[in-house]
């Protein structure tokens, strides 16, 4: 049975993120992230828990943007 939620800050079920950056290189790299969530409604505000040691992170502090994709379930 589905059910409607209405209008509410949440990203459920918890989907899988792909979170894009670039490399020194400008070669695009991508990961995917299970660990995220909505942390603010009012300013459409995320949150990604990436480690230190990756590429993606390195590149993130780097370049200070990435974007964030949730995929089809297809």
């Amino acid at each position: 049975m589905k059910k409607s939620l209405g209008p509410a800050p949440l990203i459920y079920p918890l989907p899988v993120l792909v979170i894009g950056t670039y490399n020194v290189d400008m070669e695009p790299d991508v990961m995917t992230a299970v660990s995220g969530g909505i942390v603010s409604s009012t300013s459409a505000t995320i949150t990604v828990s990436i480690r230190k040691v990756t590429l993606t992170y390195e590149n993130i502090m780097r370049n200070k943007e990435f974007t964030v994709n949730i995929p089809s379930e297809d």
